[in-house]
């Protein structure tokens, strides 16, 4: 499904803000929550962004690599959609900041915020493992959840 500008759910979807300028708050956010291992794919001409970062040691003696693209963010056009890298690399910036912010005044772990995300040796990314192995797992009947207390 498309995702387009004229979508009032879409965050900074009038922002003027240039995808360059972003970029590099981008990683001034990083870089004040800890994060100093970056690494861009950063070819919008040919709509190709791409964002690795290594994870600060927290909870593991081992270091956690964090993929992320920007949301395609799609502006119609008489001539043809083309992808709106203002508002596309706008919600990446948030989403990160919201993430690492969350992680700080939650008291929780940069790797439990980005988990979806995270790389394994293989570079598959973990959502993509666990999505597999969920599914995997026999059903569950909801009836009998119910009366389950956690």
């Amino acid at each position: 499904m498309k995702i387009y500008d004229t979508d009032r759910e879409v965050y900074s979807r009038t922002t003027s803000i240039n995808p360059d300028r972003t970029k590099g708050e981008i990683d001034g956010i990083l870089a004040r929550f800890g994060v100093r291992d970056v690494w861009w794919r950063y070819d919008i001409k040919h709509n190709d962004v791409i964002l690795r970062f290594i994870l600060p040691k927290e909870r593991f003696d081992k270091e956690l690599t964090v993929e992320l693209e920007p949301p395609r963010i799609w502006h119609k056009h008489k001539k043809g959609d083309f992808i709106n890298w203002k508002a596309s690399m706008r919600n990446l910036y948030w989403y990160i900041l919201t993430h690492l912010s969350q992680a700080y005044v939650m008291q929780s772990s940069k790797f439990t915020e980005f988990l979806p995300h995270i790389l394994n040796r293989e570079g598959k990314k973990l959502v993509d493992i666990i999505t597999g192995e969920y599914f995997a797992l026999p059903n569950v009947d909801v009836e009998e959840m119910k009366g389950v207390n956690p």
